[in-house]
């Protein structure tokens, strides 16, 4: 009797959300991350500052940097 070859991919691991303005990836936006942001808007600073904590294709702008306030005080 011939027997079965069963093949077990392994799971994607599922791209965690971005935490909006936490610039340095540690789970918590600091005024630091808030400062950066400003910066970015106002052409301070490249958006590169803060790859982390801007979701891929958006813009830094004043909504961004409210939702990252409001991550501030939910922290």
């Amino acid at each position: 009797m011939p027997s079965a070859t069963v093949t077990v991919s392994p799971a994607a691991t599922p791209t965690p959300p971005v935490l909006v303005g936490d610039c340095t990836g540690t789970g918590v936006v600091t005024i630091a991350d808030i400062i950066t942001l400003v910066n970015i808007t106002l052409g301070n600073a490249a958006a590169s500052t803060c790859e982390q904590g801007i979701p891929t294709g958006t813009e830094v702008n004043i909504a961004l940097i409210i939702q990252a306030v409001n991550n501030v005080l939910q922290s």
